[in-house]
């Protein structure tokens, strides 16, 4: 008996494809935060993945679509977004304008994390 395989469910997903990284604008922070989404339907926990100017990336249990408006908050952070890529519970968030670099810097440092 031969055991077939289907390729595309081993296939990089875009995140991980080396090509994907060049068409982004800003560099991104890796981290794993507790964050919120807050929604038409309502606020929901996340997990914040990973933050740059432009974006980010949430885990979230809530079920969300590609094209649904969010606020995301952390702490002093408030970003309003529009979910740009939907990978099961992922959403990569574009935001509708960028963050300061501060901000992201103020999200991402240690004593930020602690502080939140």
């Amino acid at each position: 008996m031969k055991l077939e395989i289907d390729e595309d469910v081993f296939a990089p997903s875009q995140a991980q494809n080396p090509a994907f990284h060049e068409q982004r604008r800003h560099g991104r922070h890796r981290v794993m935060l507790s964050a919120k989404l807050h929604t038409a339907q309502g606020a929901s926990t996340a997990v914040l993945l990973d933050l740059s100017e432009g974006g980010a990336l949430v885990a979230c249990p809530m079920p969300l679509a590609q094209g649904t408006h969010v606020v995301l908050t952390r702490g002093r952070l408030q970003a309003h977004a529009v979910i740009a890529r939907v990978q099961g519970r992922r959403f990569g968030l574009t935001f509708d304008e960028p963050l300061a670099p501060a901000m992201v810097t103020d999200v991402v440092t240690p004593v930020a994390r602690w502080a939140n």
